[in-house]
């Protein structure tokens, strides 16, 4: 049963009395505390609490703008060194437990294979119902705890198989990668407490001044370099020392580190190449960084020369190449910026391309033939159109034909064809530099299509991927345009 309403004259009935009101005073006045009991009021109030239908409502804010507000009013927090937690993961793996599980009873076969590929564990060594149980015991342990040297432990005795487990569980799962690495550095396992280490090295600025890195960190690379003289973390120790402006320790480390290796064409095993993972630094590289820094530039100089003849080090061949063009060792500069070409190193397609081409022009005389080339410009900023390839050579008889074919010196135009080969891989490898001489190339020889692709990879910026293309100028402009605005490169755009 419900009641009607009271009408609206009741709804807004006013009171006989007003509020009492207090008003703060140093002193107490009863007279002026309470107001008389008999003063009427004109003021109405509603009844109810409904909110009146014309009233201003602030909308709710969202679970987003919630946060920033709560960010807003805590401020800023307080700086925290880089150093000191650029290494370290210090809380348990975020996610869902139940669907790391699932994913991993779907891949469990997979996943065991792909253990004895990355590991130095022969295959079959490791059960397959253990590998089965350490999984997921360190699953369990890394979702619920924070990462220690008893984390691993508490799973099996043998960390360093527990932590070969772990990295070949973990990709694609960051927080349980980071997880694993933290808690065995802690543990003292030498791959780990390395990886680690260049982790924090690379979070240094160079900026030449001392600087101190987390001690537990220190203090285990330290007994790997000085008390199991491990190569690798002799390499890392001596980085340390220079970055700390101890030169002359970093150097005596460099010295034991190279005494240790020797030349070889077998491959370094996966568990062992740290290279590949883009953050540790070639050994050459921090030997020759240490002699410069020490004041030592002529023995800098003749490591390099090493590392590229003996050791064939990528980085360091492209290094070499450059000190041989100083010299004007035409021959040796392109042997060996080919073999750096070779392995992949994008700055070096791109300036064994220029070379190439240069030569096509005429700058460098081409190998096996003595020629004047062309004068260099007086400035590095002369600018240099790219014209049309020239037409192939024509020959008054058949025997200056065949000898032109069976003679060692190659053409200007096999140069120029060299040239735009390895443009396109120095391309293909992100090099944008590369893509607009090559466009320009296409462009000259009347290749339009090619040339346009190349245009657009040329104006990606280079925070993005090659997928997404531009499209502020069209195929029709650019191509109409090739006379009217052609592009002139400084010389210094083609690095040697």
């Amino acid at each position: 049963m419900s009641f009607l309403r009271p009408s609206i004259p009741l709804r807004i009935c006013p009171r006989r009395f007003s509020r009492p009101t207090v008003t703060p005073s140093t002193t107490h006045s009863p007279h002026h505390s309470h107001p008389h009991p008999h003063h009427r009021t004109t003021n109405t109030r509603t009844f109810h609490a409904t909110t009146p239908s014309n009233a201003a409502r602030t909308p709710p804010r969202s679970p987003i703008g919630r946060r920033v507000a709560n960010a807003q009013r805590r401020g800023p927090p307080p700086p925290v060194s880089r150093l000191e937690n650029s290494y370290m993961f210090d809380s348990p793996a975020r996610g869902d437990l139940t669907q790391r599980l699932k994913f991993f009873d779907g891949t469990r076969k997979l996943l065991y294979s792909q253990f004895f590929d990355r590991t130095k564990y022969p295959k079959g060594e490791v059960p397959f119902s253990e590998f089965e149980r350490i999984a997921k015991e360190l699953y369990h342990v890394a979702y619920t705890s924070k990462p220690t040297d008893q984390s691993l432990r508490s799973i099996d005795s043998n960390i360093e198989l527990v932590y070969e487990i772990g990295r070949t569980i973990g990709p694609g799962d960051s927080s349980f990668f980071e997880w694993v690495f933290s808690a065995s550095t802690l543990a003292g396992i030498r791959h780990a407490v390395i990886y680690s280490t260049w982790r924090c090295i690379s979070a240094v600025p160079r900026d030449g001044k001392s600087h101190d890195f987390p001690f537990p960190l220190f203090e285990l690379l330290r007994d790997l370099a000085l008390k199991s003289h491990d190569p690798y973390s002799l390499h890392a120790y001596a980085k340390l020392m220079g970055l700390r402006n101890r030169y002359e320790d970093g150097i005596t480390l460099m010295d034991e580190f190279n005494s240790l290796i020797w030349p070889s064409t077998k491959p370094i095993h996966k568990a062992d190449d740290f290279l590949f993972s883009g953050i540790v630094e070639s050994p050459w590289q921090t030997y020759a960084w240490l002699h410069e820094q020490a004041g030592n530039q002529a023995m800098a100089d003749e490591i390099i020369r090493t590392a590229a003849e003996t050791y064939e080090d990528p980085k360091s061949l492209e290094q070499y190449a450059s000190l041989t063009m100083r010299q004007n060792d035409f021959e040796k500069y392109e042997e060996c910026m080919l073999k750096a070409a070779s392995a992949g190193r994008a700055t070096a397609c791109f300036k064994l391309a220029n070379f190439y081409y240069l030569t096509s022009e005429g700058w460098f005389p081409r190998r096996g033939i003595t020629e004047t080339p062309n004068p260099s410009p007086s400035s590095s900023q002369a600018r240099m159109v790219i014209a049309a390839g020239k037409p192939p050579e024509k020959h008054d008889s058949m025997i200056a034909h065949l000898s032109s074919i069976i003679s060692p010196v190659r053409p200007h135009k096999e140069y120029r064809q060299s040239a735009i080969d390895w443009y396109q891989v120095s391309t293909y490898l992100g090099n944008r530099s590369a893509a607009k001489i090559v466009a320009e190339i296409h462009r000259a020889d009347g290749n339009f299509e090619q040339g346009w692709g190349f245009y657009n990879i040329s104006q990606i910026p280079k925070n993005q991927s090659m997928e997404s293309l531009p499209d502020e100028i069209t195929p029709e402009y650019w191509w109409m345009d090739q006379k009217a605005n052609r592009t002139k490169f400084t010389m210094d755009f083609f690095e040697l």
